[in-house]
């Protein structure tokens, strides 16, 4: 996992929603499943992670930046 990656992926966001875009996709949605967590190649956002928050505040700017 990358050590940087709340900073790489708010940085990211910041972009798409000043940029003008309507959306934007993560890279890799992980999951927590019954045999452990789903694949990770550093940018996957787990929903317990530190992540996860940020990127529901991102996806509420971007509404809100649209609206």
């Amino acid at each position: 996992m990358l050590n940087d990656q709340l900073e790489i992926y708010q940085g990211w966001w910041a972009a798409v929603v000043s940029s003008g875009l309507t959306g934007d996709l993560i890279w890799q949605a992980g999951a927590n499943l019954s045999t452990g967590p789903s694949n990770n190649d550093g940018y996957a956002i787990y929903p317990n992670s530190d992540v996860y928050p940020a990127m529901e505040s991102a996806a509420a700017a971007l509404k809100a930046a649209r609206t």
